[in-house]
């Protein structure tokens, strides 16, 4: 009887070894790879987050302004306002630009300043003046006058149009005009309202009021 003897052939020693060497350095590249990833992934969140939290001081209106009102230190004021806002803001850096400038409209406290907030030229422009008239009770609307209000210069019994020719301007009619600044009323009711008239026209409207004659008459803005 015959006795077949099989042969069991075992891994060699360095061969094991190195395949324990080559699963432990993929291991440890997974890891560092996993470690680099997470990192990454932080530094990313940490960047949109402050982003999101940055803000930046802005100019504000601190005070009530009307049209054409110069605008001085106290009436502004510093607000934070997110960096990607998307508003063509003025920085608080650049106030000095701000100050004595005019106001282009009416502005309210809190509203953002921006470059369309102040005027490029002082008032009067060019071809323009500023008169002011004085007026008493019966000669304006009992209704407050607010600046950028548009209104006419009317003069009873035609006292308009001989002044007017006198100043070689339209003779008769009225002369329109815009309010810039309306004065309290002194002790006798008095008041003094700043109109802002093409300058042709100023010496006659100067000389109506002079003559305690002018008569403001409100109209619609155009």
């Amino acid at each position: 009887m015959t006795t077949i003897t099989k042969s069991t052939r075992s891994t060699p020693p360095t061969v094991a070894a190195s395949a324990g060497r080559v699963r432990r350095h993929r291991s440890s590249r997974l890891l560092w790879v996993g470690v680099v990833l997470a990192v990454i992934g932080a530094l990313i969140g940490f960047t949109v987050y402050t982003k999101a939290g940055a803000r930046e001081p802005m100019i504000a209106v601190g005070r009530p302004l009307a049209y054409g009102q110069t605008i001085s230190e106290t009436d502004l004021r510093q607000v934070s306002l997110p960096a990607d806002s998307g508003l063509s803001a003025l920085p608080w850096s650049q106030r000095g630009s701000v100050l004595n400038h005019q106001a282009a409209t009416d502005l309210r406290v809190g509203q953002v300043m921006t470059a369309d907030s102040i005027l490029a030229d002082r008032l009067p422009s060019a071809g323009q003046a500023i008169v002011g008239v004085a007026v008493k009770r019966g000669q304006l609307p009992a209704t407050p006058l607010a600046p950028r209000d548009a209104v006419m210069v009317v003069a009873p019994n035609a006292t308009l149009g001989t002044a007017a020719n006198s100043a070689g301007t339209a003779p008769g009619g009225p002369v329109t005009a815009v309010v810039l600044r309306v004065g309290e009323p002194d002790n006798s009711g008095l008041r003094v309202v700043d109109l802002l008239v093409d300058e042709a026209q100023a010496t006659a409207v100067a000389r109506l009021a002079g003559a305690g004659q002018a008569v403001i008459v409100v109209v619609p803005r155009r």
